[in-house]
């Protein structure tokens, strides 16, 4: 199992994909908080901040977030037209612990990428405009917005390791994938007019995966604008709502794979 998991990640790391991804993402890291502050130089609304890039850069639909589903897709389906996964079978791995393999490496693999790219937008910002955490609720809110962001990202890995497990083409499963998660991305700006009502923030944060991460992210983050106040069922529907959806996944996934004739 662990040498299958060495065996993902080693390959995640080594795609061409990725390069790309990193030189893409350490351009936007740079280049989008000295945009903002530029702007906020030419008028009297400051955007590049510490604390508004740690809102901004986190998004699931923002720039860098979809470029997760996309390396993890081209990962899972050149297993499939390389024929890795059937010298692994033939190896004599079970499908399962494959598939567990693939679900494991996309996580981490994930978190590394996230982690690079925040940390980095965040130092930015925070070179041009400081860090004020008491200007986003301080511990308070930033520490409950960390498991927002971690549980969301393993909830996106999980369907991504899904989807491309099963259409196993990259035209079919990239459309999929980034058109689902730009919806969920958005659905805090379609349904603004009740962020500011905590019932309907604590019922949407357990109906959507990643609601609460996206209310305070993407363009809500980068203007500042924060929905003050959310309440412990809130906060428990950010965290666990994504989990449950990524075990639910991760449970058919497995399944289904398991179940499915490797040629």
């Amino acid at each position: 199992m662990f040498n299958l998991f060495k065996a993902s990640l080693y390959k995640l790391f080594r795609e061409k994909t990725f390069l790309i991804t990193m030189i893409i993402g350490t351009v936007l890291a740079i280049t989008l908080p000295l945009i903002y502050y530029a702007i906020g130089q030419l008028s009297d609304i400051s955007l590049c901040s510490g604390q508004s890039m740690l809102l901004s850069s986190v998004s699931t639909g923002n720039n860098f977030g979809l470029t997760v589903p996309i390396n993890l897709a081209v990962l899972v389906v050149s297993e499939f037209t390389t024929g890795t996964l059937r010298n692994k079978i033939i190896a004599g791995y079970r499908k399962s612990f494959i598939y567990a393999s693939l679900l494991f490496s996309g996580i981490i693999f994930t978190f590394i990428m996230m982690v690079y790219y925040v940390g980095l937008s965040v130092l930015m910002g925070t070179v041009l405009g400081g860090f004020n955490a008491e200007a986003i609720g301080g511990a308070n809110f930033i520490i409950p917005y960390i498991f927002f962001a971690l549980t969301s990202y393993i909830f996106i890995a999980s369907i991504s390791i899904f989807v491309s497990s099963n259409i196993r083409v990259i035209g079919g499963s990239l459309p999929i994938l980034i058109i689902f998660l730009t919806v969920l991305s958005l659905l805090p700006i379609f349904l603004q007019i009740g962020a500011e009502d905590n019932n309907f923030i604590v019922v949407m944060s357990w109906i959507f995966p990643t609601y609460v991460l996206n209310l305070y992210s993407g363009s809500l983050g980068s203007l500042g604008v924060v929905v003050a106040g959310l309440t412990d069922a809130a906060i428990a529907g950010g965290i666990i709502c994504p989990i449950i959806y990524a075990t639910v996944f991760a449970i058919l996934g497995t399944i289904l794979f398991a179940r499915r004739d490797i040629k």
